[in-house]
């Protein structure tokens, strides 16, 4: 219980540092006098990519410390997820642009070449996942393969909880190990007069 507490602690102290102490160190790094008469930069606001390659971080980290890898097979594992992470941006643009291109249809004709490149665009993003399963059957063994999808798993639906997820009504928030406790609903905010 106490190896479980302290990995949550672990994980909360690299998500902050990772979220919000970086961005401000690099964003202090690279602002000019310039920038500081002008306000922020927009070299320090967050991008997609960004976020993208600290979630891709934190992944390899906590699979890496979780099921005890070796080093040369967190260096696959790293590379891997950097290599799909890099695919499901470029297939999510291409579903972006595939939604873009929906709006234009002005045919049934071409409306269905239209939701036909869509779902193309689906099957693709989606076949990503698949691909992910096969290459991390080929890297780790089985028993370890299952738990990397079960450590995927928990990170993402601690990341959500962390980032605000959850839902204000009362809806079970899977916990660390498995355990589900059902949340009430979060109480009306109170206003505090001066």
């Amino acid at each position: 219980m106490a190896d479980s507490q302290e990995s949550a602690l672990k994980l909360r102290w690299f998500i902050f540092i990772l979220f919000f102490q970086a961005p401000v160190a690099w964003s202090q790094n690279t602002n000019t006098a310039s920038t500081a008469v002008e306000g922020p930069s927009s070299e320090t606001s967050f991008s997609p990519k960004s976020e993208s390659s600290r979630l891709e971080e934190l992944l390899i980290w906590k699979v890496s410390e979780d099921l005890h890898l070796s080093v040369p097979d967190e260096k696959r594992i790293s590379d891997m997820i950097h290599e799909l992470d890099q695919k499901k941006q470029e297939k999510a643009a291409q579903i972006e642009q595939a939604q873009k291109n929906l709006e234009t249809a002005t045919s049934d004709v071409e409306s269905k070449k239209k939701l036909k490149d869509y779902r193309e665009a689906l099957r693709a993003y989606n076949q990503i996942s698949v691909e992910e399963v096969d290459r991390v059957q080929k890297i780790l063994k089985s028993p370890v393969a299952a738990q990397y999808f079960v450590v995927k798993g928990h990170l993402s639906r601690r990341i959500r909880n962390l980032l605000g997820g959850t839902s204000n009504h009362g809806d079970a928030v899977p916990r660390e190990r498995g355990h589900i406790e059902k949340l009430g609903p979060l109480s009306d905010p109170k206003i505090i007069e001066e």
